[in-house]
């Protein structure tokens, strides 16, 4: 008896609550920054002359150090990761007004796609030969 009431009123049930929450899931929260952090990083092993890391904060790290810092073919170029509605800190800010100062370039960004278009505009993607 209990099994059919399980299959019968709450099976359903909770088959609703689950695809509700998938939908509001992909269909109204955007990105984390993790996501984007990660495809970032899945497209920049892909570029020739690249040599990139995640900048992990912590306790025995530099505060205010961007997200993603890497070299392509010889450039230092570093990346702040934030969702659509994210803001830089004072310190961020700060931090990337000093990489631009010291000649390198460093950014705010929101997806890989922007990422890609910052890499063409400094000088396009290296070939791949050394």
């Amino acid at each position: 008896m209990i099994d059919s009431l399980l299959l019968y009123y709450i099976l359903p049930l909770y088959k609703r609550v689950e695809d509700l929450t998938l939908s509001i899931t992909l269909k109204g929260n955007p990105m984390s920054e993790k996501t984007i952090t990660n495809a970032i990083i899945r497209y920049l092993k892909t570029v020739p002359l690249c040599f990139c890391w995640k900048q992990h904060g912590g306790q025995f790290s530099t505060a205010g150090l961007p997200d993603i810092i890497c070299c392509i073919d010889g450039r230092f170029i570093a990346f702040e990761v934030k969702t659509e509605s994210g803001k830089l800190t004072k310190l961020q800010e700060s931090t990337i007004t000093k990489i631009k100062a010291a000649k390198g370039e460093a950014h705010k960004v929101t997806s890989v796609q922007e990422v890609k278009e910052i890499i063409e505009n400094i000088g396009g993607l290296p070939d791949g030969k050394e």
